[in-house]
């Protein structure tokens, strides 16, 4: 891209050159979910913090004031990312500022960078459903380092929220969990997406994709209504299957992640947060691979 010098722009410069995609849009036009931009931005982002939290080093200089929040980060051609340092922040406490300056650019993209007269999308507003698990934690003045398992946890659910994933990786979320086999983890979980994702006709389909319309979802409630119907007896790959809820219906990923967080048992012999979300297979390992 001819707009980005070799020292590469600021996030506040990025952020004004008029080509992005920052928000997906439906078939009438309204604003359904992150843009290939923004999804891709925070994909790198959120890889590039990860890798520093993971041998206990950070940034530490996004999450100032606007000024310095918006020159702290640069993007460089093919979205790498470039951080500013501060090393004389604490360590637990630099790490923390990391994450509430992932959650920052991506408030600060939605309260000034939205479609004009329009709403901000479902996906959007479950990103802040998820963050808002973890108030207790991102609230702390101080993390302590007996508080590192805590705060990876929730770096781990917040960076692998299913906006920032490929399509491909959307479906791995599924077939993860179709292979629990102890289904009373799901009791809690809104019965059809147990049917959808723990059906094996699911998994080996014969039949062309019928055409879908968007009323076949309810977006007023989220639930998967039409998923199972439409789809298991498609010819379609899974991966093809996944891409078609991402463009058209991408925030039934985030009702799916944000459910699977808030009810299933987190620490337990049989299965774990560690089933989803280990750091050796969660997805943020990937991510972003082609520009790193």
């Amino acid at each position: 891209m001819d707009v980005f010098l070799s020292q590469g722009l600021s996030i506040g410069e990025w952020l004004k050159t008029s080509h992005l995609q920052l928000w997906r849009f439906g078939h009438d036009d309204q604003v359904i979910g992150f843009g290939e931009d923004f999804q891709r931005l925070c994909r790198v982002l959120a890889k590039k913090l990860n890798d520093l939290h993971t041998v206990i080093q950070f940034s530490g200089c996004i999450e100032e004031d606007e000024e310095s929040f918006l020159n702290n980060i640069l993007v460089h051609e093919s979205y790498k990312i470039e951080l500013k340092l501060h090393p004389g922040t604490d360590i637990y406490d630099g790490m923390l500022k990391d994450l509430k300056g992932f959650i920052k650019l991506i408030k600060y993209i939605g309260d000034n960078h939205r479609p004009e007269g329009m709403n901000l999308p479902i996906e959007y507003n479950q990103f802040f459903e998820l963050v808002d698990e973890f108030k207790d934690l991102l609230n702390q003045t101080n993390l302590r380092p007996n508080m590192y398992n805590d705060f990876r946890d929730a770096e781990l659910w917040i960076f692998n929220f299913p906006a920032f994933l490929e399509s491909h990786e959307k479906f791995c979320i599924i077939e993860k969990l179709q292979k629990i086999s102890d289904h009373k983890v799901f009791e809690k979980l809104n019965p059809e997406w147990v049917d959808v994702i723990t059906h094996d006709d699911y998994y080996s389909t014969d039949e062309v994709i019928n055409e879908s319309s968007i009323s076949d979802y309810d977006a007023a409630n989220g639930k998967f209504a039409g998923f199972l119907k439409k789809f298991m007896y498609s010819k379609e790959r899974p991966t093809a299957v996944a891409k078609y809820f991402q463009d058209f219906f991408p925030y039934a990923f985030g009702e799916l992640h944000i459910g699977v967080y808030k009810y299933l048992p987190r620490r337990n012999e049989q299965f774990s947060l560690v089933c989803l979300l280990l750091e050796s297979t969660s997805f943020i390992g990937g991510l972003a691979a082609d520009s790193a």
